[in-house]
């Protein structure tokens, strides 16, 4: 829509376990300029940093265009990114590559019926940390997981933990800041972006030497199921 008195913005937000639908937006006062920061960006933020599906066309490509410089959680269907990773491949990927000997899975909150994802997550030699929620909270649990991810790394930091180097899987631009300060300390070998294509444009002032995709082609058939 192009807002500001004629047809209106609108949005939901889909709780993706049980297809519910959890809040909505509708707004014709609103430019499509201004729609992926008014409105787009906090929602996703605020459920989750969830998957945000725009629509692909007319107004919906200059908003997907700006929010691909600062929002990796994007969906548009490209046939050619349709591939899954098999954990257990990725975690030898990592030992062999990078010398891991500890990787870490970060996750929002614990549910009894993903109880398989876990074990396979497991079983493939991921450490599984999840996000710590009040039992107490009346809400439905938040799953964003960046503040855990940066916690724990300044905190094996300070405690001179033994750690070599820190190597990241995100496209994720918030951690940035993160990023240059182990870069600094020299305690940063790579972040690893899923998908290259919704990378954050921040990270490319680190340069190559710091940064690779897993879809790339000598990289993907070492990982793919």
């Amino acid at each position: 829509s192009k807002g500001v008195g004629r047809n209106a913005h609108a949005a939901v937000v889909i709780e993706a376990e049980t297809g519910e639908q959890v809040a909505s937006f509708l707004n014709n006062r609103i430019s499509f300029i201004e729609i992926d920061d008014v409105v787009l960006k906090p929602l996703g933020h605020l459920y989750n940093y969830a998957l945000l599906a725009i629509e692909n066309k007319a107004q919906g490509e200059t908003v997907i265009a700006k929010m691909k410089s600062y929002y990796s959680n994007l969906y548009f269907e490209t046939k050619q990114d349709k591939w899954n990773v098999d954990l257990f491949k990725f975690r030898t990927y990592l030992k062999d590559k990078y010398e891991i000997s500890e990787a870490y899975y970060f996750l929002g909150y614990l549910q009894e019926e993903n109880d398989d994802l876990y074990k396979e997550i497991q079983k493939a030699g991921f450490i599984v940390v999840f996000k710590e929620h009040s039992q107490y909270a009346e809400t439905k649990k938040k799953g964003n997981v960046d503040t855990d991810i940066v916690f724990e790394i300044m905190k094996n930091l300070l405690e001179n933990k033994i750690f070599n180097k820190v190597v990241l899987v995100s496209g994720d631009g918030d951690y940035k800041k993160l990023v240059d300060y182990l870069i600094i300390k020299d305690k940063f070998s790579k972040i690893l972006f899923p998908n290259v294509r919704y990378a954050s444009s921040l990270y490319k002032k680190l340069g190559n030497k710091f940064f690779t995709h897993l879809g790339r082609e000598d990289v993907k058939y070492k990982i793919k199921k």
